[in-house]
């Protein structure tokens, strides 16, 4: 892929790497809500394809009240959430993802527990979000390649009730050192 010109000014035109996954077909999003009790518990089970193609992902939540967020690796799922309806940023691609998001509510976290078990998984990040009668926003600020073959959980614990939107974006390729046989060399 080259560089190319504006016709009219002469200025480069450039798309980043996220905007050309999107061109390409390769970048997908889940979007979602969920109003939920006091001390109920939402997963969201995210079960990562043992291909060739690395997960690159994003998110971005918005929570009404005080919500306490974690997101897990390597979590073993014992009941299966229902399907979250993932799409395509391209709409004239017919490319679906290889990433699998299922969601699963529970009354509590021992129940919670039971259903996607962390007792082994490893705690990648945690936070408070919504304190002392604000909104609160908490994003990913940086892209997380996923491992394949994983399983990750992102966990929603409602510490008051409240409602949670979630905003899940990621793009799947081919690493190219696995293509080539390269090592990485920073």
């Amino acid at each position: 892929m080259g560089v190319t010109a504006d016709g009219t000014t002469g200025a480069m035109n450039v798309v980043d790497y996220d905007h050309h996954e999107v061109h390409q077909g390769s970048h997908f999003f889940n979007d979602g809500a969920v109003n939920q009790a006091i001390t109920t518990v939402y997963d969201i089970q995210i079960t990562v394809p043992d291909t060739r193609r690395w997960i690159h992902m994003l998110w971005e939540i918005t929570t009404e009240d005080e919500t306490d967020i974690f997101f897990y690796e390597n979590v073993v799922f014992s009941t299966a959430g229902t399907l979250l309806p993932s799409y395509n940023n391209n709409r004239n691609s017919s490319r679906t993802p290889g990433l699998v998001l299922k969601g699963i509510v529970n009354a509590s976290v021992g129940n919670a527990n039971a259903d996607s078990v962390i007792t082994n998984a490893t705690l990648l990040q945690s936070h408070k979000s919504g304190s002392l009668k604000t909104i609160g926003i908490t994003n990913r600020g940086h892209e997380l390649v996923l491992g394949q073959g994983k399983n990750y959980l992102l966990r929603f614990v409602f510490t008051k009730a409240g409602w949670i939107t979630w905003d899940i974006n990621w793009y799947e390729h081919t690493n190219k050192a696995q293509v080539t046989g390269q090592p990485w060399s920073g």
